[in-house]
């Protein structure tokens, strides 16, 4: 059991630990909760104000779909897709963190993530 943790690991287990937390706490913020848009509702860029008035009237519309349907590009696809996103993010993070350990952070962050997502979130 220690080798198989020890090959997705491959560094300090706190660095992994902290990296997949990281992970799903930014996923979490993103896909499930509107702060993006209440933070951000002053920036014009982002057209919060046309996802509020759209989900006046369709409540099941998150965010990051909004601006998918509306602006249909490969940037906007890479940041509606949970897998697609959770793997630059946890690129991203391995910046801060270990690059070691890219496969291990992103298969139990995205376990983790579903978990989550379907007893909690």
């Amino acid at each position: 059991m220690y080798n198989i943790l020890k090959l997705f690991i491959m560094g300090d287990i706190d660095y992994f630990i902290s990296q997949v937390m990281w992970v799903n706490f930014i996923m979490f913020i993103w896909f499930n909760t509107d702060a993006f848009t209440d933070y951000f509702s002053w920036v014009k860029i982002f057209k919060v104000e046309d996802y509020k008035n759209y989900i006046q009237s369709n409540r099941r519309m998150t965010y990051p779909d909004f601006i998918f349907l509306n602006n249909p590009n490969f940037f906007t696809k890479l940041i509606s897709c949970r897998p697609c996103l959770q793997f630059w993010i946890v690129l991203s993070t391995g910046f801060f963190f270990n690059f070691s350990s890219i496969a291990g952070v992103y298969v139990i962050s995205y376990i983790i993530y579903k978990i989550l997502n379907k007893y909690v979130y």
